[in-house]
């Protein structure tokens, strides 16, 4: 192998521990994002039914009678406690999407640096 083949094999070893940092990564990630919607869901459903049953404390500090069931969603999501669970959520579903994109762009970096190989080895 000369020296052009040695730096490609070279690269793309590197892009296959780099894709196989990013696969493990992925599954930590995935992981938190699944506990993240769990703790989402169950606190907005714990207090839509609050809501539902109990009223909600106004601007004014009087609480309310109970609400519809078709109002509890909307009240709950607005919530400090819901939306701050949303937030984490959703913060993590960005970051499980930036690491796909990764993946993706480190595939296509293992395909390039193959045919590369290929390309040097029938001499082109």
């Amino acid at each position: 192998m000369d020296i052009s083949m040695q730096d490609t094999y070279n690269d793309l070893q590197a892009e296959r521990d780099m894709l196989k940092k990013l696969i493990k990564s992925l599954q930590k990630y995935n992981r938190k994002l699944a506990e993240a919607e769990q703790n989402y869901r169950m606190a907005y459903s714990k207090e839509c039914i609050r809501i539902k049953l109990d009223g909600v404390e106004g601007e004014s500090g009087k609480k309310t009678s109970p609400v519809a069931w078709t109002k509890t969603g909307e009240i709950a999501r607005g919530l400090d406690n819901v939306a701050e669970l949303r937030y984490k959520r959703d913060l993590l579903k960005g970051e499980v999407e930036a690491i796909m994109q990764k993946i993706y762009q480190t595939k296509i970096e293992i395909d390039l640096l193959q045919k590369e190989m290929e390309s040097i080895q029938k001499g082109e």
